[in-house]
């Protein structure tokens, strides 16, 4: 899936100030509503356990919806993401005094020049690793290892669970629409994960791990969970 393809096209559907439907955060083709964003945004900061004097990372940031915010609540933040479209949106209408904006694919993030001091405390990846693969998120928890410190916590929100898959695609329709876009190599969703295979790539690389759901009331607790980390 090319997913640079799929960011330009929604930002272009967007008409340019739709910024939920520009990363996806929508229900039945429309933005989630204001309720629900507070909700996802109030639960990240909470699972983050974010304070004031933290260093935030918040990989495949998007367009800076969440990133703005969440720099708010912490000392400094650094946002990267693959596209450079969203990117540059963030960097126009979700800047901060306090954050640094990168247009950098997460598997290359040692590529970037972050500083060695202070180390970031907490990282975030929401709503992107249905991106990648296990190979991917073994070398990024790695690539993450030089500029993270003992008890960093990494958010990894908002995944796609595969044993719930069903829910997503829940009718018959649906499911061959699935398979076609599987075959094309088009499917919107990307990978769908199991809890203990994002476990399994936590702890290979020396880190704990448990899980949290996403908040009832949202259309999409149905088939994405939560996994925290902290090494």
């Amino acid at each position: 899936m090319d997913w640079n393809t799929q960011y330009r096209d929604r930002i272009r559907k967007s008409g340019g100030g739709d910024y939920l439907s520009q990363v996806g955060h929508t229900e039945q083709g429309r933005p989630i509503s204001n309720e629900q964003f507070i909700e996802l945004f109030n639960q990240i900061t909470d699972l983050l356990t974010l304070a004031p004097g933290d260093t935030l990372l918040d990989l495949c940031c998007g367009n800076g919806v969440f990133t703005q915010k969440l720099a708010k609540r912490c000392q400094t933040a650094v946002g990267a993401d693959l596209s450079e479209d969203l990117i540059n949106i963030a960097q126009t209408d979700h800047a901060a005094p306090n954050l640094t904006y990168y247009a950098c694919d997460a598997r290359h993030i040692d590529t970037l020049p972050l500083p060695a001091e202070p180390k970031f405390s907490k990282v975030l990846m929401y709503a992107a690793l249905q991106h990648f693969g296990r190979n991917d998120l073994r070398g990024l928890l790695q690539s993450l290892w030089p500029v993270t410190e003992t008890g960093t916590v990494f958010l990894f929100g908002f995944i796609p669970d595969a044993d719930l898959a069903h829910q997503f695609y829940d009718t018959p329709e649906r499911r061959a629409e699935r398979q076609r876009r599987i075959e094309e190599g088009t499917d919107p969703i990307g990978e769908w994960w199991k809890r203990d295979t994002v476990k399994q790539c936590a702890e290979e690389a020396g880190l704990t791990c448990t899980f949290a759901e996403v908040p009832p009331g949202h259309h999409a607790a149905r088939y994405r969970f939560h996994a925290i980390m902290q090494r």
